[in-house]
Order: C-alpha cells, then structure tokens, then sequence
C-alpha cells in the first residue's frame, strides 16, 4: 500500500507587535538618523573650519617671521651682523623649526630641531629688503604649539558632539515610546471595540478617547457607527417580531376555517367564504403595505435633494382626494403658503398624501379637514388638521409606531403603517413629526421641515 505523502504542515503565523511598538520603533529609527546625520555633518564642517583656521595662523605665523628675519637683514646691513633674537623667540613662542637661507643658498641659521616625525606641515616664505629678495624662510610646524591645541579642539568639539548627540538619541527614544503610546492607544482601544463587535457584542463602545483630534474623531465615528448598526439590528427584530404578530391573526383564522369547511363543521355558504375573503384581502393589504413600508424606508436613507416648494407639493396631493371627499361629503380647507425648501418631491408627496388619507379614514361625514403649509420662524411647516373621533391621549406617544393600531381605529381597514412611513421620510429630511388631539374633536399632525439643509 503507498501511503500518501504527508502534507507539510502550515507555518504558524508571527503575531504582529503592538501598534506602539512598531509606531516606537520607526519614529526613534528616523530620530536616530536625523541624530546621526546632523552629527556627522557637524562633525566634518567643524574639523574643516579648525583646519582652515589652523592654516590662517600658520600663513600669518611665518609670515611674521619672514618679516621679523627682513628687518633683522635691514637693520645690519646684511646676514653676516644680523640680530635674529626676534625670529628664534617667535620661533620658540610658537613651538616651530625655522631655517634662514641666503639668497644664494648658504644656510644663514637654525633654530629648533624636533624630531622629523613630528613635522606636520611647512610654509617657505622669501625674505624682502629694501623691495628685494634677500634670502628665504623655511617654517615647519610640528604636533605641538598650534598642531597640539587644534588636536585638543577636534577633539573636545567631537567628544562634545558625540555627548549631545547620544543626549538627543535618548531624548528621542523617550519621547517617541511616549508619543507612540498616546497615538496607539486610542486606535487600540477602536480596534478591540471592532473586533468585540465582529464577535456579536452590540453593546461594546469606544467612548470618550485621550489623543489627538483625528482619533477622538475615529472613535466617535465609530460609537456612532455601531449605535447605527445596532438600531437597525433592533429595527429588523421589531418588524420580524411586528409581522409574524399581524400575520397570525389571519393565517390563524383562514386555517380555522378551511379546517371546519373540510370537516362540515360548518357548512358552505357565501357568508362563511365572505369571511375568509375579508381575511384573505386583509392578508394582500398588509403584504402590500410591507412593500410600501420597505419601499419608503430604502428611499428615505437616499433621498434625491432638490429645490421645491411644499405649498405646490401639497396643492398636488390635495387635488387627488377631491372624488373621495366628495364621495364622503368632507371639506377640505387649504391654507398654503410658499416654502421652499431643500428637498425629495416624490417622498414629501408620499407623507402628505399619508396625512390626508388618514384624515379622511378617520372623519365622518360631513366633517372638515384643513391643510396648512407655510413657513415659520426659519423653517416649513405642514399640518392636517380633522373633525374625526380624534386619539387618546395615552396613544399619542404610540401612533407613529409599526403597526400601531388604537383603539379608535377597529372599524377602519388599514395594517397601522401610514405614520410610520410619514416619520420615516420626515426624519430622513432632519425634520420632525408631533401629533396633537382632543378625544372627540379631531386630531392635528404637524410636520417641521429645516429650510436650509444640508
């Protein structure tokens, strides 16, 4: 039997280090090479300045002694009666050889004789008397005197700059580990946040953060998302929960009597089938009404922002009731107003057709409706007002809820939707939705509208 080769093992992944660590690691990376360059070049330009001083001292040393040796010849007449005391005490002052020639060659005079190991540079200069060359000045300069205090300055400039450097070096790794610290944890803090929600905690929020503005602002955006993505989690539980509610009812009671038309408990008979009918068409309704409710609440989260004006919005969708107050003999007084604003037409439509139907359902005959759109104090106003049954009190905090029904609403068809959807379009235009009624003396709805937004 051949056994099938082992599949090699999958590496184990390398657990990535602390975000503060790696923040750390290449701030301090960036301040040690900044540290180091700015070192280096410090280091260079202030060896070659002391060098090229050095080299002024030494042109200007030689040529006080090329000097001081043309006054000697001057003063007697010639090398043989020369007094060189000035040119060997210049000489012995600054720790040098110097050699004075004739003009013609012969060595005139030697002063210092350092070892030749020692010689580190050397000027010749000629010797001038009278505007004429009289003999020549060899100086060479050794690792003392000037050699030995450049040396000393070189070196203390470096130890110097090596000290401030490593100061800045530890400055730097302390204060990167802190700043990486006060960056990282807050973004810490919002990813532990995200991943406890990728996990099924809705609760879990970043809250208030330290650090800067942007990841103050980071967190906030994210409370904000996951307070967004937890109420839409707890919408969709509300409406699973609100139809399966509303349709038991009704499947429940078609099953009930399908089963006893099945089993003669009751006999066949247009009242019995009228029964299920209404249950049937009641079942159509809702479904129809889900669609709708879903419809305006997808449109509502992208509504198409347009300029428009509510008292022309309103005209529309008063002049499309006309048949149906007539046929319930209701008047409608309208009171409209010009007031612009920033708006989506087909939606805001849809909410005051929703305001006006529910007016006329709930009035009776004879009575009157009243539409009133105008602006007030900086924003729009529209309000539908009846003579209907009006809405209890103890319902009015309820009434823009799925599904809601009162129970002043029993003898009228409908699933309870309609001022859901008006909400649902008003909040998605930043404005607001009241209701205000007296049992028995109507009920008036009022949609505020900003003016001015976004």
């Amino acid at each position: 039997m051949i056994e099938a080769p082992e599949q090699p093992s999958p590496r184990p992944r390398r657990r990535a280090r602390p975000l503060w660590v790696r923040l750390a690691a290449l701030s301090i990376a960036g301040a040690l090479l900044t540290v180091a360059l700015t070192a280096g070049l410090a280091a260079l330009f202030t060896s070659r300045e002391i060098s090229r001083l050095v080299g002024q001292q030494r042109d200007q040393m030689a040529d006080a002694i090329a000097t001081a040796a043309g006054t000697a010849w001057d003063n007697a007449g010639g090398w043989a009666a020369a007094e060189l005391t000035d040119v060997f005490a210049l000489a012995a002052r600054d720790r040098v050889q110097v050699q004075v020639y004739d003009r013609t060659g012969p060595e005139i005079a030697v002063y210092g004789y350092p070892d030749r190991a020692q010689w580190t540079a050397s000027r010749a200069l000629p010797v001038t008397a009278d505007g004429q060359q009289v003999g020549l000045v060899i100086v060479r300069f050794t690792t003392t005197g000037l050699g030995n205090t450049a040396a000393r300055l070189k070196s203390d400039l470096l130890w110097g700059i090596t000290a401030a450097s490593g100061l800045a070096a530890a400055l730097a790794l302390t204060v990167g580990v802190i700043l990486a610290r006060w960056i990282a944890r807050p973004i810490e803090q919002v990813a532990a946040s995200a991943r406890a929600m990728s996990h099924g905690d809705r609760d879990t929020r970043v809250g208030d953060v330290p650090g800067a503005a942007e990841t103050q602002q980071l967190a906030a955006a994210f409370d904000a998302m996951a307070d967004a993505v937890t109420g839409e989690e707890q919408l969709r539980r509300d409406l699973v929960a609100d139809v399966f509610h509303e349709l038991r009812n009704p499947i429940a009671v078609l099953q009930a009597g399908y089963e006893a038309l099945l089993d003669d408990i009751v006999e066949l008979s247009p009242e019995s089938i009228s029964g299920l009918h209404d249950h049937v068409l009641r079942l159509a309704r809702l479904v129809k009404d889900l669609q709708h409710l879903t419809a305006t609440e997808a449109a509502a989260l992208r509504p198409r922002l347009a300029a428009t004006d509510l008292a022309a919005i309103a005209a529309e969708a008063a002049q499309a009731f006309e048949s149906q107050l007539a046929a319930d003999a209701l008047t409608l007084e309208t009171e409209l107003s010009p007031a612009p604003v920033q708006g989506d037409e087909r939606l805001l439509q849809a909410a005051i057709t929703n305001l006006l139907s529910n007016a006329v359902k709930f009035s009776q005959r004879g009575g009157r409706i009243t539409l009133r759109v105008g602006p007030v104090d900086g924003t729009a106003r529209i309000q539908v007002a009846d003579t209907g049954r009006g809405i209890p009190q103890d319902e009015l905090p309820h009434i823009f809820e799925r599904f809601y029904r009162g129970r002043n609403t029993t003898p009228t068809k409908g699933s309870g939707i309609g001022l859901t959807i008006v909400d649902q379009i008003i909040r998605a235009h930043h404005g607001a939705v009241s209701a205000e009624s007296e049992p028995g003396h109507g009920a008036t709805i009022t949609i505020t509208l900003p003016r001015d937004w976004p």
